[in-house]
């Protein structure tokens, strides 16, 4: 019996048997590898979870800590440039008082300049007033020449006769008396009943006299002459005045439009310097954001299921290559 179970316990299996044991053996190891190859990619893909997750928050860290720095950069910046300014402020105070008081009072200088103008304006008033008296005697005169003379030679010829009258009469020649015939005396008769007007002519004769030319008051036209002249200068000033504030206000309005256009001009400028400047920041940030973010989401389950049965063929085929080397040893 005893040797019956020595026979029994050194009975050699069937290559049959021994190869389905080796290919149960390996299935089994294969599963195994396979389970472990698992465990290990879990483990490295937790691992490297946990590597960017980590580098992410310390990332997020470093991203808050220079958005601080950056702040507090600017604020401090903010701050010196705001106590540079309360400075400035503080230095530059009666400065504007001082300027005001050094600078020339526009209005009074214009005041006085019209008050020289007003000056000089009525004495080239009373000067040519003056100068348009004397020219109209001169005329008055030279138009009353002829009359002035007349009167004048009459008034001369009156004088004349009223001293050859008040003269005694020249005693008469004895001569001539001798010599003189004597003349028959006339008979006096009715002037009516004469045809004739020799001798009813009587000795007084009407003459009409030229009149003197009526002439207005002198002073009175003088007078006329200044108002007149007066309210035509009045007339001048005011229309000056009048295109002097028509220019001014035709100058404000230009400038206001000058100065709209030249901000209008700059602030397109800072724009498009402003959009620029976002474009080129915009460009920065989606080059370096990983072309993997932009894959739909089952076009990255589908890259990692790929890797992974990849990653498990290469890990099954050195598996394999390993234990055929290892059966060909044994046999």
């Amino acid at each position: 019996d005893t040797s019956m179970k020595a026979k029994k316990g050194r009975v050699r299996l069937s290559p049959n048997e021994e190869a389905r044991l080796m290919k149960e053996e390996t299935e089994k190891r294969r599963r195994l590898r396979l389970q472990q190859v698992r465990e290990q990619s879990n483990l490295n893909a937790a691992r490297i979870r946990q590597a960017v997750k980590q580098e992410k928050n310390k990332q997020l860290q470093k991203l808050a800590s220079t958005l601080q720095n950056e702040l507090e950069k600017e604020k401090d910046e903010k701050i010196r440039h705001l106590e540079n300014q309360y400075e400035n402020s503080l230095r530059s105070i009666g400065q504007g008082h001082r300027e005001a008081s050094e600078q020339v009072d526009v209005d009074e200088e214009r005041y006085l300049m019209q008050q020289e103008s007003n000056r000089r304006a009525d004495s080239r008033y009373k000067q040519a007033l003056e100068k348009q008296r004397r020219e109209q005697m001169f005329q008055e005169y030279e138009q009353k020449y002829h009359i002035i003379a007349r009167q004048t030679a009459l008034e001369t010829e009156k004088e004349r006769a009223k001293n050859i009258a008040s003269l005694p009469p020249p005693p008469k020649d004895p001569v001539l008396e001798l010599q003189q015939p004597e003349r028959k005396p006339v008979k006096m008769t009715d002037i009516d009943n004469f045809t004739t007007t020799h001798y009813h002519i009587k000795e007084e004769y009407a003459v009409d006299k030229a009149k003197s030319a009526e002439q207005g008051d002198a002073r009175t036209a003088a007078e006329e002459e200044e108002i007149r002249t007066r309210e035509m200068d009045l007339d001048k000033v005011r229309l000056h005045n009048d295109r002097l504030s028509r220019a001014r206000v035709r100058h404000n309005n230009a400038l206001e439009k000058e100065l709209l256009s030249h901000d209008y001009n700059q602030i397109l400028h800072d724009l498009s310097d402003l959009q620029r400047a976002d474009r080129e920041r915009r460009q920065k940030v989606v080059a370096s954001i990983p072309k993997q973010v932009f894959e739909p989401p089952h076009r990255r389950l589908e890259d990692r299921d790929e890797r992974q049965k990849n990653m498990e063929e290469a890990f099954e085929d050195m598996y394999m290559a390993d234990t055929s080397m290892r059966s060909r040893c044994l046999y």
